[in-house]
């Protein structure tokens, strides 16, 4: 597994309140990653470009939407700011928060099995801003 690799590469930053069940952040949105994120890795921007790179995990883009919320008719977002994902990424507004409704819980998680074809040991990289 990558994890040793991943490890190496985690990068020391301040820590935030994250919601003790999911380990996601519940403040401070817009404040760097912190360094220590319940159940996952904290990447350096070195890494994740390796990773991108090798095509060694799925890139999905948490970044949270500044708008109009989904579209009734198709669903696709109605943003007022244009954004700028990475190459090959995917974009999954709202599933960054600290708490999620059911409604956006339920898309997380179809979003991630389908992203993932259900492989739990799937190597996922979850991004937003440098301060998100």
């Amino acid at each position: 597994m990558r994890c040793s690799r991943l490890a190496a590469s985690a990068q020391a930053q301040t820590s935030y309140a994250v919601d003790p069940q999911t380990g996601l952040r519940t403040d401070r949105y817009r404040a760097p990653v912190p360094a220590d994120v319940p159940g996952g890795i904290t990447l350096n921007t070195n890494a994740a470009s390796v990773f991108h790179a090798n095509n060694d995990a799925i890139f999905i883009d948490v970044y949270p939407p500044k708008g109009l919320g989904p579209d009734p008719l198709d669903g696709s977002w109605m943003t007022t700011e244009t954004l700028d994902s990475l190459p090959g990424s995917v974009w999954l507004p709202e599933v960054g928060r600290g708490t999620l409704n059911a409604k956006a819980e339920d898309y997380f998680k179809r979003n991630l099995a389908r992203l993932t074809d259900n492989n739990l040991d799937s190597a996922v990289v979850f991004y937003c801003t440098a301060d998100c």
